[in-house]
């Protein structure tokens, strides 16, 4: 599946944001492409909010709206661990004068958002500073409660997104719309239409609609606040060398491992109100797993004993999270105190494919030249993904190494591993996934930079013993 790029747009009136009352809003929805659309006159729309959405290891755009000088209303499924508005835009890839960039300081989506059904698919974005009102900023009005768009009306949806090339388009674009009777997106869309909650917008009939799926071409229908789950497109951090927490990937320069030579390992299902991602980590009691904090999501299932984690193998163990544990001091801008506990909701039974990993005393130092071994599961190439589990042995670094390369490195408590001199380190999948040394847990896989060379950067584990310790006594082991 290509990448498609996340957009919501919002259902206007038509001429928002040009009549001296403002329009109100009805609904969002996300979309790859306004098709049939047009460039708009350059802030016309002073309430549009171009999103930027850092979640794991990718960053993708939304689209929002300022409804207050400090709050911005978007979807549910644009959430992500660290969030940027930029307000004022016509052109998103220029500096205009007229823009303002303000970080989120709280993002809270709907507490009965449904990812899976899309329900419920809307959030409000805290700014951490209030907006400045000016020509090209300025809030908007939201509809009375339970008030409706009547079927017949045209309405105006704006956004960034790709054109009809899949090329990203820079200027914000716009196409008009006609509201539909319920029954058309209920007749299309039986399993998840709502309409208390939803509205069904564009004729079938015109050549115009906001985003193109895998449909038949006919069904320009638009599903509002359905938010279909669809990859989003990387874009490149302006950082040095692009450090991020990695995800879905491959062991650099490893080998597949033997089958249940590390028995601690554990595949972690994680589904986030983006979409569902994966992650690594370790069985350290028998209803504890231990991984990186920035592998959080709302709901996540371990799988233990695993080898191929695409077969149903008699080994494996798939047991619910009850409770995660991110480490209070962990701040996903730093990638600082990334560890987390996973509390089962059951504990797993021990046996030769299924086993705990020691962890090593409090405060104790790996010393350079340390030789340990990493496993994860993850991609073999950029677009083909590996069922086992993968290998690789890596050498501890002198801390040097990495504060060269990473302005965030904390060597207190992390730990710099892969030698730049050879082909091998952890990737994007292994996120989560232990460095072993001499039978011991001292590290967990968080960042590394976008292309896999090493060095990366590892959870210094010894620095948080009295953290675990303390969080796991709370707990008796379940039965």
């Amino acid at each position: 599946m290509q990448p498609l790029l996340l957009l919501l747009a919002f259902l206007l009136p038509p001429g928002a944001g040009t009549e001296p009352s403002q329009p109100r809003i009805f609904q969002s929805f996300l979309s790859e492409e306004i098709i049939g659309g047009r460039e708009v006159k350059p802030h016309s729309r002073p309430y549009m909010a171009f999103v930027r959405v850092l979640a794991t290891e990718r960053t993708w755009r939304c689209g929002g709206v300022l409804v207050q000088r400090d709050f911005v209303l978007t979807a549910a499924h644009c959430w992500g661990r660290s969030i940027t508005v930029t307000l004022g835009a016509h052109n998103i890839t220029k500096q205009e004068r007229t823009q303002q960039v303000i970080k989120v300081k709280r993002a809270i989506p709907h507490p009965a958002y449904n990812p899976r059904m899309h329900i419920n698919d809307i959030m409000l974005l805290q700014l951490e500073r209030k907006a400045k009102k000016t020509k090209y900023v300025k809030p908007l009005s939201l509809p009375r409660h339970k008030a409706r768009v009547k079927p017949g009306q045209v309405c105006s949806v704006a956004g960034w997104g790709q054109d009809q090339q899949r090329n990203l388009v820079d200027t914000l674009q716009e196409v008009q719309l006609r509201v539909q009777e319920d029954e058309e997106c209920e007749s299309r869309f039986p399993k998840n239409y709502i309409r208390q909650t939803q509205i069904c917008a564009g004729d079938p009939k015109e050549k115009k609609a906001s985003f193109k799926v895998r449909i038949p071409a006919s069904m320009q229908l638009l599903l509002f606040l359905v938010a279909l789950l669809l990859p989003p497109r990387t874009e490149a951090e302006n950082t040095e060398i692009n450090a991020r927490c990695f995800l879905p990937g491959k062991i650099i320069g490893g080998r597949e491992a033997r089958p249940h030579a590390h028995p601690y390992m554990a595949y972690l299902q994680i589904q986030t109100p983006v979409l569902p991602t994966t992650c690594g980590g370790f069985l350290v009691r028998e209803d504890f797993v231990l991984t990186a904090a920035h592998c959080q999501g709302s709901s996540i299932t371990v799988k233990l004993g695993a080898h191929n984690i695409r077969r149903q193998e008699r080994t494996q163990q798939s047991i619910g999270v009850r409770r995660a544990f991110r480490h209070p001091g962990y701040d996903p801008q730093n990638n600082q105190n990334d560890i987390m506990l996973l509390q089962l909701q059951r504990r797993a039974r021990k046996t030769r494919a299924v086993r705990t990993l020691g962890l090593p005393q409090s405060q104790g130092r790996l010393r350079p030249g340390t030789q340990c071994m990493v496993a994860g599961w993850g991609l073999v190439s950029l677009n083909r993904r590996t069922e086992k589990l993968q290998e690789a042995q890596l050498r501890v670094q002198q801390d040097r190494a990495c504060s060269r390369r990473f302005r965030t490195y904390n060597s207190q408590t992390q730990i710099c591993v892969g030698s730049s001199r050879e082909r091998k380190s952890v990737f994007k999948g292994d996120s989560g996934g232990p460095l072993v040394c001499n039978g011991v847990g001292w590290g967990i896989v968080s960042y590394g930079n976008d292309v896999g060379t090493p060095p990366a950067v590892f959870t210094r584990v010894s620095s948080f013993i009295p953290w675990i310790k303390r969080t796991m006594r709370r707990f008796k082991q379940s039965d």
